[in-house]
């Protein structure tokens, strides 16, 4: 459809008009006449258009309430704005503004909503000091570097968004802002973390991007109500015990991509805790999480309730300690009975606790890229996990099989579709698995493929059985053909240069695996159907590392399904053997129908 150039239809057949919207259109102008009887306009939206001036006109609607001009071209606003004193909201973002009069300031001293985001600005103007009724201000992506002293006229601003300026201090007069309650300073240039002091309505602060390398004691002192709090992806080394322990309401705690090599241990009695990311770090150790255990003792009864009896972190629902140094995380699971999501994904752990068994609410357990050489038993009463990640462990190879694993193969074939079969294994499975090294010649390797000689075996011998062919479905019998496929194809050749030549195709299980919630790129499954033998090897730099990462998420994918696929060996023989029983069963009484129909 269309869309306007221009206005110029008559304000006069609409003397009662309240509301007028005229966005995302490609307006360069708007006509005087258009305005000007408009008297009874309380709402108007200019917004997304290609408007590079406002007429003085707009001065006369002396009634208007909201005004709406982001998105277009502007470079100076006409003084007549300042006539619009009932104005609440104002939003200026995405235009080409670089300086306000202070007087528009002192006239709109009922605006509680103002977005300059998006601007040239160099510094907060002194005209928005001077709208004491502002609740929320956002100036972000400006060249903001610093903030007026005037600043401490807002005593009722509520939030406060300044995100990707230049800002290195705040000004003393800052803790003036006694309503503030929702502050970000996101990707700006503090090199120290700036004074909260007097901010006790503070809820939610995101520092995150900056320069920060230590969080001193003190600096949360007044803001005990801190709910949320980001300091991800600064330089921080270290954070004082006093920092954390003031912190009794957080609920969301993100210390991700920094320095720490340790954790003030009071982190491990922060009851509301729900969410703590500490990934991309250097921690060695997770003492904090033993913290409430040597406290009380090793819980006798693994409940919420005895969890919650001992506080701690009862409450956290989310653990992510992705990407760190550790080499063993401590046998204390049972503290968190409500945890669903747990990320121990890049460190060097070669083994998982017992205790692991305890988080009976968890839905994600990711520990992909470390030194894993064996799973625990216990692993299998994880009922509730639907998302599972053990690709990466080269140390790993699948021997003996928990019943989670098998749970969660087949959860995640029927996630999507409920009517859809468990992903089958086919040759081109088992070259893949090959080529990612998991199906070795090793010990373990060989008791594997014993595995899979025992399941062919007791399929051959429900095989023997005569049954009518009609009583077999087309997807069993085709699921018996590629069992058979697979198991040839286990013991074919595996030279280095015929599986090299074989690692690139298209495969069922692996595209329903990029279509759904994987975290790699959709276009890497649709990598894995280009021939290698099609394309020209990489000569730049550039190609070479485009290469490297393709062959990384050609990995990631082959790690990510290797289990599902293996494991699907068993669902394949299970269902036919189950299928055979049936048809045994059922052959006497279809015997003994035929006889009655004869005599008859």
């Amino acid at each position: 459809c269309g869309k306007l150039v221009s206005t110029g239809f008559n304000a006069n057949d609409f003397p009662h008009l309240k509301s007028l919207r005229m966005n995302d259109n490609s307006l360069k102008q708007i006509l005087p006449n258009t305005l000007m009887n408009l008297t009874c306009l309380t709402w108007l939206e200019l917004h997304t258009n290609s408007l590079e001036k406002l007429p003085d006109e707009i001065g006369k609607l002396v009634d208007l309430r909201g005004l709406s001009l982001h998105e277009n071209k502007l470079t100076a606003l006409p003084s007549s704005l300042a006539n619009l004193e009932r104005l609440t909201l104002l939003t200026l973002a995405g235009n080409h503004l670089h300086h306000l009069d202070e007087s528009l300031g002192m006239h709109l001293t009922n605006l509680k909503s103002l977005d300059i985001s998006s601007n040239n600005f160099s510094s907060i103007p002194a005209a928005v000091c001077h709208m004491t009724a502002l609740r929320r201000l956002v100036v972000d992506n400006n060249q903001v570097s610093d903030i007026p002293s005037k600043i401490n006229n807002l005593t009722k601003l509520e939030m406060l968004s300044a995100k990707s300026n230049l800002l290195h201090e705040l000004p003393n007069e800052f803790s003036s802002l006694f309503s503030l309650s929702v502050l970000d300073l996101s990707q700006n240039a503090f090199e120290r973390m700036p004074t909260m002091a007097k901010l006790t309505r503070l809820k939610e602060l995101d520092i995150s991007f900056n320069a920060i390398n230590i969080i001193n004691s003190g600096v949360f002192a007044s803001t005990t109500n801190l709910v949320r709090v980001d300091l991800s992806y600064n330089q921080i080394e270290q954070i004082s015990y006093d920092s954390i322990r003031v912190l009794e309401s957080i609920t969301e705690l993100n210390m991700s991509h920094n320095h720490l090599q340790t954790i003030p241990l009071c982190l491990g009695s922060r009851t509301s805790l729900t969410i703590l990311n500490l990934g991309h770090n250097s921690l060695q150790s997770l003492e904090w999480m033993e913290k409430e255990r040597r406290r009380f003792g090793p819980a006798a009864i693994h409940s919420p309730q005895a969890a919650m009896r001992r506080k701690g972190l009862a409450l956290l629902r989310k653990l992510l300690i992705s990407n760190n140094e550790l080499f063993s995380v401590p046998d204390a699971f049972e503290e968190f009975p409500f945890l669903e999501i747990l990320d121990l994904h890049g460190n060097h752990l070669s083994s998982l606790p017992d205790s692991i068994c305890n988080l009976k609410s968890l839905l994600t357990l990711d520990v992909g890229n470390n030194q894993l050489v064996d799973l625990p038993p216990s692993l299998s009463a994880l009922t509730s996990v639907k998302e599972l990640q053990l690709g990466g462990n080269q140390n790993l190879t699948i021997q003996d099989v928990p019943k989670i694993l098998r749970r969660v193969a087949r959860g995640l074939a029927h996630q999507e579709s409920p009517r859809s079969t468990p992903p089958r294994l086919v040759p081109e499975t088992l070259d893949m698995l090959h080529s990612a090294g998991l199906l070795s010649s090793s010990a373990r390797g060989r008791k594997w493929s014993k595995k899979i000689d025992t399941a062919y075996e007791e399929l051959s011998d429900q095989s023997r059985v005569e049954t009518p062919k009609s009583s077999r479905s087309l997807q069993t019998r085709e699921a018996s053909k590629t069992l058979e496929a697979s198991r040839q194809q286990l013991y074919s050749s595996s030279d280095d240069g015929e599986n090299d030549a074989k690692q690139q195709y298209y495969h069922p299980v692996l595209a329903h695996s990029a279509s759904g919630n994987s975290d790699r790129p959709a276009g890497a499954a649709a990598m894995l159907s280009t021939n290698s033998t099609n394309k020209a090897p990489p000569t730049t730099k550039l190609d070479k590392e485009q290469h490297g990462q393709d062959a990384e998420n050609k990995k990631f994918l082959v790690q990510q399904m290797a289990e599902r696929s293996i494991l699907s060996i068993f669902d394949v023989a299970e269902r036919i053997r189950n299928e055979k029983k049936k048809d045994v069963t059922s052959q006497p009484q279809q015997q003994q129908q035929q006889q009655q129909q004869q005599q008859q």
